[in-house]
């Protein structure tokens, strides 16, 4: 939640990917049911499933913003910026890893094959989506931001 303090400070959801990208989002608790979903399933042993629903960053931020009942945007930040940050929580070495990362995905395609149709696995495990404003409602943002403060 390295973004909180600019979402609850400036109204900003501020990442490292160009605006026109849109990436795959999945909370950790959809994740989670995913799993334990899948673990009562034997019969779908060796089946793969792409999880999560691609949302462009202003997508996401709409999403948060309506959560917090106001306006945030989507502010594109430069993926050295986004290392730098992340250098105190990682390092140095795993941050720098992590801004090429990003360096590489920005110089992709704006879809970079990451769309997939969820429906499948949805279907099969029975684990609806929680959408992005349920997900941010549930999320402490004023506090994880004074907290990085």
């Amino acid at each position: 939640m390295l973004s909180a303090p600019s979402i609850v400070n400036d109204g900003e959801l501020r990442y490292p990917l160009p605006a026109e990208h849109r990436w795959t989002f999945i909370s950790t608790e959809d994740q989670a049911a995913l799993v334990v979903a899948a673990l009562s399933r034997p019969d779908l042993a060796g089946t793969w499933y792409r999880v999560g629903e691609q949302y462009s960053g202003a997508e996401l931020a709409a999403g948060i913003g309506e959560a917090l009942g106001r306006a945030v945007r989507y502010v594109p930040l430069d993926p050295d910026d986004f290392g730098r940050a992340l250098t105190p929580m990682i390092g140095e070495q795993a941050a720098a890893g992590v801004a090429e990362d990003y360096k590489f995905l920005a110089d992709r395609s704006p879809l970079m094959d990451l769309d997939a149709d969820t429906s499948a696995v949805r279907r099969a495990l029975g684990v609806p989506a929680t959408s992005i404003a349920d997900w941010a409602r549930q999320q402490p943002w004023t506090a994880i931001a004074g907290s990085m403060s």
